[in-house]
């Protein structure tokens, strides 16, 4: 069968029937089945929770919606702000494809999986779509950080809408939040337990702090980056948080390319 990953890529392999993952289909239906559905070829996407059919069509659904409405980071690239000018190319915009933010979601690392007791917090969260996709998908609280503040001004515009509208229920709404601020400010990242930064743009001298804020966090157990961490010379020695190790990269989809390496930093042992 030819399957789909939240109906967009294709992935052209072939699935036994008793494949004990599924996903929601919405280009051609499998002629074997009823209804349209499609097996996910990839364990990791099946572990822990999931992507249920239903769970898929509404986050296409919701995807959809802020296409429509022309919700985009790209177009709110903050060059106008006061400041502008020196903040370089930490503002430099682009996300995860569907595929790539359900690869994210259900793609940490053993024993750390996103669940009803985890705080995401996705730094430089743009339009706050990754953060929508964990309320709808898990029972993860989410927290988006944006320093650009025409990107969060259109993220908390796009929550209310979603809200509104019914792409989101009322409690899933009430699990994000949504902060224009610093990532490296005091409090900001507080009760942390799983971070992603798309810090691929990212200076060094930013990457740096970004490693300090986080040795802050003694809730924090994964953290997932496009770009390497620089912990060996960095983490400090007296970190309240666990001692984080690199334990694998994982290919996911990007707006600019298919299949980009995220490294997934954990605790050496849970704590």
């Amino acid at each position: 069968c030819t399957c789909f990953a939240v109906g967009l890529l294709p992935l052209d392999v072939e699935m036994p029937v008793d494949s004990p993952c599924l996903l929601g289909i919405f280009s051609e239906p499998l002629r074997a089945f009823p209804k349209p559905q499609a097996f996910l070829p990839t364990p990791a996407l099946c572990r822990d929770a999931a992507v249920s059919g239903r769970g898929a069509a509404r986050l296409e659904a919701l995807l959809a919606s802020l296409d429509a409405s022309r919700t985009s980071g790209f177009s709110a690239s903050g060059e106008e702000e006061e400041g502008a000018a020196s903040r370089g190319k930490e503002a430099t915009y682009g996300e995860l494809s569907a595929e790539g933010m359900v690869q994210l979601l259900t793609g940490w690392p053993d024993p750390f999986p996103l669940g009803a007791a985890s705080l995401l917090v996705d730094v430089g969260s743009g339009v706050g779509k990754l953060l929508f996709a964990a309320a709808l998908l898990t029972q993860s609280r989410g927290r988006g950080v944006e320093y650009v503040e025409a990107r969060a001004a259109l993220a908390e515009r796009a929550l209310a809408a979603a809200a509104r509208d019914g792409f989101l229920t009322a409690d899933e709404a009430a699990r994000v939040e949504l902060l224009h601020a610093d990532g490296t400010a005091p409090g900001v990242l507080q009760g942390a337990t799983h971070v992603y930064m798309a810090n691929l743009c990212f200076p060094d001298e930013l990457n740096v702090a970004m490693v300090a804020a986080l040795a802050a966090l003694p809730t924090l157990r994964c953290v997932a980056t496009l770009r390497r961490l620089p912990l060996e010379e960095a983490w400090p020695d007296d970190a309240a948080a666990c001692s984080l190790a690199a334990v694998e990269e994982r290919p996911v989809g990007m707006s600019w390319a298919d299949n980009v390496g995220v490294t997934y930093y954990c605790c050496e042992k849970e704590t």
